[in-house]
């Protein structure tokens, strides 16, 4: 294996526009830096098709066991397709740099779109749904994501929504006092003391989807030790929901006992679904519902078209 540079991803130098790396992939833009680092927007002169190029840096002393140990994780999760999931398409080192290319996605983070765009109750039920079927495929499938957030899960403008940086979780750095909160949020208390269990992306569905319905998080951000314990009581969930409907939901997936934990994709899809049908939100849902019909039946023509 290459040696690969340690470097925060901060200090990196961006590559320019149409910088070719492995002799295949064209850069054709920087899109953005995210958790584990650079991501570009880049052409496969192969496929001729758009990609995704993440450049990933590894911020610890040992990061050429986790490069390793990435690896190997990137290897089993090219296996995992679903229509809601990034496709992991390959990875190599080019100049002692490590990449990952994954398939393009035109959208924007689901924490932007919460931010800075007005999501109806059917918009949100949509992306709802497409995480849990999402969630359910990979755990199925024995892959656990164990960082998912608002700023890994993707949205474009029909609605259509993807998570992406399966693997990645092994760069995730070590949690200390000096953490910041805000990327702890979606993990469960056991995660913040030790390792990611296969229950844990439904407890990071659980923060997901309670930002989603009420724009705030449900945990306090002051501190490690605070947010720890404050996970550990559930105390503000009925405090801030303003769907009051989704309470027993909510406290099955934010659970601290990961024993007890709710994790079964058909329950959890039902429970919402009664949720939300309630007077006030039951237009929303059957808009929703229409939605999901009209996607089905458009992917149906097109396959009958082709």
């Amino acid at each position: 294996m290459d040696n690969i540079t340690s470097q925060a991803t901060h200090s990196i130098k961006p590559l320019e526009p149409g910088t070719l790396l492995n002799g295949i992939y064209l850069i054709d833009s920087l899109q953005g830096q995210g958790r584990y680092g650079l991501v570009y927007l880049a052409f496969d002169q192969q496929t001729g098709k758009n990609v995704a190029l993440k450049e990933v840096c590894a911020q610890s002393s040992n990061h050429q066991s986790k490069f390793q140990q990435l690896e190997a994780a990137l290897e089993k999760v090219q296996r995992l397709e679903h229509p809601n999931i990034t496709k992991t398409l390959d990875f190599f080192y080019d100049d002692g740099r490590f990449f990952i290319v994954m398939e393009w996605f035109d959208g924007d983070s689901l924490n932007n779109a919460i931010t800075y765009q007005k999501l109806s109750i059917a918009k949100r039920y949509y992306i709802a749904q497409q995480l849990i079927s999402a969630i359910q495929h990979a755990t199925k499938q024995g892959f656990i994501h164990g960082a998912l957030s608002l700023d890994n899960i993707m949205i474009n403008k029909s609605g259509k929504t993807v998570i992406v940086d399966y693997g990645l979780q092994l760069l995730t750095p070590d949690i200390d006092g000096n953490a910041d909160v805000r990327q702890l949020m979606p993990m469960p208390p056991e995660d913040i003391k030790s390792k990611a269990l296969p229950t844990s992306d439904w407890y990071a569905f659980g923060t997901v989807l309670f930002e989603l319905m009420n724009k705030t998080a449900p945990f306090s951000n002051k501190s490690v030790n605070l947010h720890y314990q404050s996970k550990l009581s559930l105390a503000p969930i009925h405090k801030y929901n303003q769907f009051a409907n989704l309470n027993p939901l909510l406290e099955g997936l934010l659970t601290p006992n990961a024993k007890k934990r709710l994790t079964d994709a058909p329950l959890i899809q039902q429970q919402f679904d009664r949720a939300l049908t309630t007077k006030s939100s039951r237009t929303g849902i059957q808009t929703a519902a229409l939605i999901t019909v009209s996607l089905c039946l458009g992917i149906l023509i097109l396959s009958i078209v082709k």
